[in-house]
């Protein structure tokens, strides 16, 4: 118990001064922090983790709780098991609306950049190289395919889903029964 508390009270003032306990003047000086194994990860570490997981860069978020870049990332994947953003079933990346649109990914990441798709940005790293990946909330981009209004941007016969594709050629020819997509309960418009 006394020991938990102590590895809190590091870890509060690591993460306060955003340094080693080390070089906090008056800090303990004959506790052995050359290793991060003596913290446990604390609840608000892994709450901060699950809230901005894909919103930071795995690099920013061990900045903020002052562990590794890899120790971040291995709790994540391999102690909380948490999906990966872009994996997520409610999600769409860039390249996958394109996919089923059957048009080009340049195209939606454009649509998306410029607030035409409603999409947000994960930053990340490919090959060494900084990018961003478009993140797209499934349910909002099949009822932005769904609006004819928005068929000024592709063309809804190369639809490769077909339920969605059913949903636009009933849009097409003015019946608004719609069928119900299998993941939700109720129609999307």
């Amino acid at each position: 118990m006394i020991l938990d508390l102590m590895d809190l009270v590091i870890a509060r003032v690591e993460v306060d001064e955003r340094k080693s306990l080390k070089q906090v003047p008056g800090g303990i000086g004959s506790v052995n922090l050359s290793s991060r194994r003596y913290f446990k990860w604390q609840p608000w570490e892994d709450t901060y983790l699950r809230q901005n997981l894909g919103h930071k860069t795995e690099d920013e978020i061990a900045k903020h709780l002052g562990r590794t870049q890899v120790a971040v990332r291995l709790r994540w994947i391999r102690d909380l098991r948490m999906t990966a953003p872009s994996k997520d079933p409610n999600i769409l990346t860039g390249t996958q609306a394109a996919n089923l649109l059957g048009t080009d990914k340049h195209k939606i990441i454009h649509l998306c950049n410029t607030g035409i798709i409603p999409a947000r940005q994960m930053r990340g790293k490919s090959q060494g190289r900084e990018r961003a990946i478009r993140l797209i909330n499934r349910k909002e981009f099949y009822r932005w395919v769904a609006n004819p209004a928005n068929w000024i941007y592709f063309d809804w016969n190369k639809i490769s889903d077909l339920q969605l594709l059913k949903r636009c050629e009933l849009k097409a020819n003015g019946n608004h029964q719609f069928p119900q997509f299998p993941w939700h309960g109720d129609p999307l418009l």
